[in-house]
């Protein structure tokens, strides 16, 4: 089923259905796509980057990472809280290099 949900064609229907299979791979799958879909391409809304870093998913902490709205705090926030460790280097290296363009 995973496979099917992956399709960039997979109707809703079917998502919902996997959601309530209730089996987490598919849930947390369902739940990264329908998240990295909301992100807009530049400025991630507190709303949507609060409820992001509550589902501590690796690949929707680096798009985060990956938007060039991102504030400051935001970044911060992601060098403390994110979901691996190579996500909050990479944070932390935004961070110095935002503060090294400032000076």
């Amino acid at each position: 089923m995973a496979d099917i949900v992956s399709l960039p064609a997979c109707p809703e229907t079917v998502l919902e259905k996997a959601v309530m299979s209730g089996r987490k791979h598919l849930v947390k799958f369902v739940e990264r796509r329908r998240l990295l879909a909301e992100l807009p391409q530049d400025v991630v809304p507190p709303e949507l980057f609060a409820h992001c870093m509550t589902v501590r998913d690796s690949v929707v902490h680096e798009a985060l990472l990956e938007k060039p709205g991102l504030s400051t705090a935001q970044v911060q926030t992601l060098a403390e809280q994110g979901a691996t460790r190579s996500i909050r280097n990479m944070a932390s290296v935004a961070l110095r290099r935002r503060r090294s363009v400032k000076l």
